[in-house]
């Protein structure tokens, strides 16, 4: 399945603004998403589904995390081994999965090499997105600009460019938001940025909250 960058940022956008309420301040608490996800689970299945988190330690240096999602359980598996920031954006990429996929639905390990070639895929998928062309991503892309928006979102933009006016640079700004600097650098990207900003407007626009 694929999803427009136009229904990522705006999913994005309302899980970042739900989330203000309950996690104010940065960074981020994970507890408060894990909660919402909670809720949104019983919501839609009527039911209690618990969500499981299972820190491992892999002797493959080639892998972060993965989902595993069915009709009464979620599993996450991550390597606790890897740093605080990381370990933190993956658990909340695999959470995204939880809005965007289904359940059973077949998910890819996340590995160094995957999250790479993802990150250079968006960058140039989003120079050339077109919101009226409904520019298509996948769910993987998808999930890693949801955790982007949820971890550093575009409300912080300010923050964030007034914190490089007093000489901080992208690992200064991913220490305190604790995300990785790759995810800084795609946030400061300019085509990020400007779609950010227009998916910000129309969205603010519509008072859908």
């Amino acid at each position: 399945m694929s999803w427009s960058y136009l229904s990522t940022f705006v999913c994005a956008l309302k899980l970042s603004r739900r989330l203000n309420a309950l996690s104010p301040g940065f960074p981020r608490k994970q507890e408060s998403i894990i909660d919402y996800l909670l809720e949104h689970l019983e919501t839609i299945n009527g039911k209690y589904i618990p969500i499981n988190l299972h820190p491992r330690t892999y002797e493959s240096e080639a892998f972060f995390g993965t989902i595993e999602m069915s009709n009464s359980k979620v599993d996450i598996f991550y390597d606790r081994n890897r740093n605080r920031c990381w370990r933190r954006f993956i658990l909340t990429k695999e959470l995204c999965h939880i809005l965007y996929d289904t359940p059973n639905s077949q998910h890819l390990a996340s590995t160094p090499e995957q999250i790479g070639s993802l990150l250079t895929q968006i960058l140039a998928g989003l120079a050339a997105a077109d919101f009226t062309k409904d520019h298509a991503a996948s769910s993987e892309q998808a999930t890693i600009l949801m955790a982007i928006e949820v971890l550093l979102p575009q409300s912080e933009r300010e923050n964030v460019t007034k914190m490089m006016s007093k000489g901080a640079n992208t690992l200064d700004i991913a220490k305190h938001y604790l995300l990785p600097e790759q995810m800084v650098s795609v946030f400061l990207d300019r085509h990020y940025a400007a779609l950010m900003a227009e998916v910000t407007k129309d969205f603010d626009k519509s008072g859908d909250r």
